[in-house]
């Protein structure tokens, strides 16, 4: 019978099992990947599970699953200038609703209609332009969860 000793100095990070008689940890802290890190192919079909965006103390986003429902959040918080400036999207003055694209009343302006992919860039695009944090973890379809923190 080997005895082994380890000293876990914050215990909080573990989950505690006892599978056979035998104490079982494990890590339950998030591993965070940087943007260069993502394979954007992954992001096809994937789940939001968390995003929360803030710019300081202010919230511009959270608790949305949509990635469009996201940007337009963070669109919301911008002027029409920075955004026609910054933005890698087409947009219409007039009112557009069809498979090239949607109609954004709080803005009142329609928007090109890009894949996930697409969108999910110019989320992290406008991120970065306007300096807000971001916090969010996704379920890709492989089952495999990421999180990603950009402050």
């Amino acid at each position: 019978m080997n005895n082994l000793l380890c000293k876990i100095s914050n215990n909080n990070y573990f989950n505690k099992l006892t599978i056979y008689r035998k104490l079982v940890l494990m890590n339950t802290s998030k591993h965070y990947i940087t943007e260069n890190e993502i394979n954007i192919n992954e992001i096809t079909d994937s789940i939001i599970l968390k995003c929360i965006i803030k710019r300081e103390n202010e919230i511009i986003s959270i608790n949305r699953t949509k990635y469009k429902k996201i940007l337009i959040d963070i669109w919301k918080s911008m002027t029409m200038r920075q955004i026609l400036k910054n933005s890698e999207f087409n947009f219409k003055l007039s009112y557009e609703n069809n498979q090239k694209f949607s109609w954004c009343e709080d803005l009142n302006i329609s928007f090109q209609n890009k894949d996930t992919k697409e969108t999910f860039k110019e989320i992290l695009n406008m991120v970065k332009i306007n300096k807000l944090s971001i916090n969010l973890s996704i379920k890709l379809k492989t089952n495999k969860i990421i999180h990603l923190k950009i402050e």
